[in-house]
């Protein structure tokens, strides 16, 4: 769990935020359904954030737009706001 912590740590404030909303409630769903609802709560584009998150192998987009994730990743993201 400390290993994938390190890919977290690199991020920013939003970016950090951004990621822990997808590991607790949008794994599974359309990318395009994630942008629509995040933006409706945050207010910002989130293309570059996502584009952050991807790059650190936190979360992929399957070859159907559907947002996947490893469940180690998942696991260390609920487990983050566990605390």
């Amino acid at each position: 769990m400390e290993k994938l912590k390190v890919s977290y740590e690199g991020l920013k404030g939003n970016e950090k935020g951004i990621f822990l909303d997808i590991t607790c409630f949008f794994r599974g769903y359309d990318l395009k359904d994630v942008v629509s609802f995040l933006l409706q709560g945050r207010g910002f584009s989130l293309e570059y954030v996502i584009r952050v998150v991807i790059d650190k192998s936190l979360i992929k987009i399957d070859q159907y737009g559907f947002v996947r994730m490893h469940k180690l990743v998942e696991n260390m993201g609920r487990e983050i706001v566990r605390q």
